[in-house]
């Protein structure tokens, strides 16, 4: 599929089965948003549930509030949801009927391994920017300030690389059931020769979302502040909706590139990659 031809399928999967993916990002985004906006309001000030606002807000403890958070959704609320959404938009693709029950079911059993593929690409191209960062401590040191803007450019263009031909990690260990260095490998294979293909459609799916995004993002938090302390339930609420519309969407663009990609290189059929689904390999 093209570009553009990705983009349609994605958007005519989404409105097959919306309430569904809807449902999986919700039930554990929404709780987690709401919390995440209480909790920096207490420690910034106000929410309006106290009688007196606290006047002077710690900064340690906000930057305590936003680590934790952080390590939240690296570690538990974004690999599960990857789990759920890749199962549920492939099995949505090969023609069953993705289900909230059994797709959460998926996702517990494969949190771990999951997990471990997201963590390994973060880990890669979090080295690749300490590496750059200390070559550019050194350049500053001997007087070599230009040097720090190639190596800084190398990096991001590195991670961007790495990004691209990883990308088919959580689909690799959902679909085909390898794990780890085996799922991001095959991944790489997979991707070769279709960067800029995958690059473009990506970028342009992630503009869409974030255009959608910012939407429901941003009017309730204009809004927000005509309701002075409780104007977070109106951030924390349009927030949600955002991530609740949009995240589907990137992951389900993610996977149809998957499944495009073992369509194209090994003439697999949606027969075959169905069975493959129903009995993935033990993680």
């Amino acid at each position: 599929m093209r570009v553009g031809e990705t983009l349609d399928a994605a958007i005519h999967l989404y409105r097959m089965h919306w309430k569904t993916f809807m449902a999986i990002v919700a039930i554990v985004s929404v709780p987690f948003v709401f919390l995440q906006h209480l909790s920096y309001t207490l420690v910034g000030g106000s929410t309006g549930l106290t009688e007196a606002p606290a006047q002077d807000a710690s900064a340690g403890g906000i930057v305590g509030v936003m680590v934790s958070f952080a390590a939240l959704d690296l570690l538990l609320v974004r690999p599960f949801l990857t789990a759920a959404i890749v199962r549920a938009v492939a099995a949505a693709y090969l023609g069953e009927v993705p289900v909230v029950a059994p797709v959460y079911s998926f996702a517990v059993r494969h949190l771990a391994s999951i997990l471990w593929v997201l963590l390994l690409g973060f880990l890669a191209i979090a080295a690749i920017f300490l590496a750059a960062f200390g070559f550019s401590v050194v350049f500053v040191t001997v007087r070599a300030t230009p040097l720090v803007i190639v190596v800084m450019l190398a990096a991001i263009g590195i991670s961007v690389v790495l990004y691209v031909r990883w990308l088919f990690g959580p689909s690799v260990l959902v679909v085909e059931g390898l794990r780890g260095s085996a799922a991001l490998a095959r991944s790489w294979r997979l991707s070769s020769k279709a960067f800029w293909k995958i690059a473009g459609t990506m970028v342009l799916g992630s503009i869409l979302t974030s255009v959608i995004g910012g939407i429901f993002a941003i009017v309730p938090s204009l809004l927000s502040t005509w309701l002075g302390s409780a104007g977070w339930l109106l951030r924390a609420a349009g927030s949600a909706l955002a991530a609740v519309v949009t995240t589907p969407f990137v992951t389900m663009v993610a996977v149809l590139l998957y499944f495009d990609q073992r369509i194209r290189k090994e003439g697999m059929d949606l027969a075959i990659m169905s069975r493959q689904l129903d009995t993935p390999a033990e993680l």
